[in-house]
């Protein structure tokens, strides 16, 4: 499921690659509203510039998800909001769930463009330099890393019995003279780190997609550097950790991930002018193919769940 924040993600990067090399869009722009005299934000703007650098046109757009469709009243609210940025010289509304009669009529007289961001659903159609149908789904490729036997820690110090008793606990990871780590404040965290290290040893030596089948299962041992001399404190003293030595199986494993397919197009026309194939992957990044009728390009993106964690989008320069 789409989040609103997504599909503002979405249009934007759709905008992007359907229009030509001399605009800048901007999701969460702040623009001067001349009757309230403060700054407000648009979702969507695109500024076209000329050869000169200099910007000549700006294009203000809403972009809403509702659970029905736009009605007068939302349409009014924003063509009020949009009409009162004098430097806004064309307005747009984008909607994922449509718009009801009156709205259309409401939009028309107060010269806004209406778009429709809705489902592909016949991806033969719509966009002739395509080639015709896309499959419904794509296969993600992760690593799956098996340990075959406990973490061997390097210490700078012999550990004895009662401290090996101490590491199921927990313990913190100190540096310098007691001083805490943010970053890797215990010793699980510190596991954590290394096998991020190992995960990324493993594909430098056996890189996707082909290296290792995914039926195929390879022994892995790598010895860990630890940086800045992080210490345990346990019952006979301090424990220098320098290094760590992982075996692990590694097997590349595949996943099947439906695709969602949407198209942006203006309310009124036959054709869109932009769509995408997209999918939420196992990280929680967004990504998937787009293809535009306006410039006949096909492109990858990729939204991070960084991106997509922000409860408010402002001055992101989409490139």
């Amino acid at each position: 499921m789409l989040t609103e924040t997504d599909i503002h993600y979405i249009v934007g990067l759709l905008y992007l690659i359907a229009s030509p090399e001399n605009v800048q869009i901007e999701m969460g722009s702040m623009v001067y509203d001349n009757v309230a005299e403060k700054v407000r934000d648009v979702d969507v703007t695109i500024t076209f510039v000329d050869n000169k650098g200099n910007s000549t046109a700006l294009k203000g757009i809403e972009v809403k998800k509702h659970g029905r469709p736009l009605d007068v009243t939302h349409v009014e609210q924003l063509a009020a909001k949009l009409n009162d940025m004098k430097c806004i010289t064309h307005r747009a509304i984008v909607s994922a769930s449509g718009y009801t009669k009156p709205a259309i009529k409401k939009a028309v007289s107060h010269g806004l463009d209406l778009y429709l961001f809705t489902n592909w659903e016949n991806t033969s159609e719509g966009f002739e330099h395509f080639g015709g149908y896309i499959c419904n789904h794509m296969f993600e490729r992760n690593l799956k890393l098996k340990i075959e036997k406990p973490i061997e820690f390097i210490l700078g110090d012999k550990i004895l019995k009662e401290d090996i008793k101490n590491l199921g606990n927990n313990p913190e990871i100190l540096l310098g003279e007691g001083k805490k780590s943010s970053e890797v404040p215990n010793l699980f965290s510190l596991i954590n780190n290394i096998m991020a290290d190992v995960e990324k040893a493993v594909i430098k030596r056996y890189p996707p997609p082909l290296i290792i089948d995914k039926n195929e299962t390879k022994y892995f041992s790598i010895n860990i550097n630890i940086s800045d001399n992080p210490y345990l404190l346990t019952p006979s003293g301090k424990l220098i950790i320098k290094q760590a030595r992982v075996s692990v199986n590694v097997q590349w494993v595949e996943t099947k991930k439906e695709l969602q397919f949407k198209t942006l197009k203006k309310l009124g026309d036959d054709n869109p002018f932009a769509g995408c194939a997209i999918t939420e992957i196992s990280i929680g990044n967004l990504i998937g193919l787009t293809v535009s009728n306006s410039n006949r390009s096909i492109k990858v993106i990729n939204i991070p769940i960084s991106d997509r964690n922000k409860e408010k989008i402002l001055k992101h320069r989409i490139k």
